[in-house]
């Protein structure tokens, strides 16, 4: 399902409004079981890349418990993206 951005939204409650039922209670789901989680920037390149393997791993365990398909990631795809994002 593809959800447009409505530029008007101030929230994501207002994101959540728009989808169908079924997507918005998985959603809020997800939002509830990861509650406990804590987000962190990684800005510098060495950093991402001692990350990117543990990234990966997590990512790889996370996509084979999936219901959906997307595509893989490779060791370096976070260092380009670091890169591309400055």
């Amino acid at each position: 399902m593809e959800v447009p951005l409505d530029p008007h939204w101030n929230s994501t409650d207002q994101w959540q409004a728009a989808l169908r039922t079924k997507a918005r209670t998985k959603v809020r789901s997800i939002l509830s079981r990861s509650s406990s989680l804590s987000l962190k920037r990684v800005s510098q390149k060495t950093e991402l890349e001692q990350l990117g393997p543990d990234l990966i791993a997590l990512y790889e365990l996370v996509y084979g418990r999936a219901s959906i398909v997307m595509g893989g990631l490779e060791d370096l795809d976070f260092a380009r993206l670091l890169r591309s994002l400055r």
